[in-house]
């Protein structure tokens, strides 16, 4: 893999380097590194060991999401999250669509009757 270049957005600030005090300006800066062409090439630059400890926590971080996510939905179990997770395959993000009606149903239930009525007006008229 060749160098890619990365950018981080830094907010103005000074470097103590003792005597030498450099200021920072504010701005977007950036860096090239090669990282390897594949997991083999990595391994072999940083080591299994860490390789494998940064895949852990990256992957812990998605694991929490698909908890997060399995615990709100309604009427969720730790049985419920627990399927959740054992059905997970990371780096696949599965999203499951929401019930329009249901979600219509909610919205309504939160309207006055002035927006009600306007609401169905405009079911009405889209026939």
């Amino acid at each position: 893999m060749a160098k890619m270049k990365y950018t981080a957005k830094i907010g103005a600030h000074t470097e103590d380097e003792g005597e030498n005090e450099d200021e920072v300006a504010e701005g977007t800066y950036g860096a090239n590194y090669d990282f390897g062409d594949n997991l083999a090439a990595c391994a072999e630059k940083f080591g299994d060991a860490v390789v494998f400890k940064n895949a852990v926590a990256q992957l812990t971080l998605q694991l929490y999401r698909t908890i997060r996510t399995a615990g709100k939905v309604a009427n969720s179990t730790a049985k419920s999250i627990q399927a959740a997770v054992d059905a997970w395959v990371p780096g696949v993000i599965t999203r499951k669509t929401k019930d329009p009606v249901a979600t219509a149903m909610s919205a309504v239930a939160g309207m006055s009757d002035e927006q009600k009525a306007a609401f169905i007006a405009a079911l009405e008229s889209e026939g």
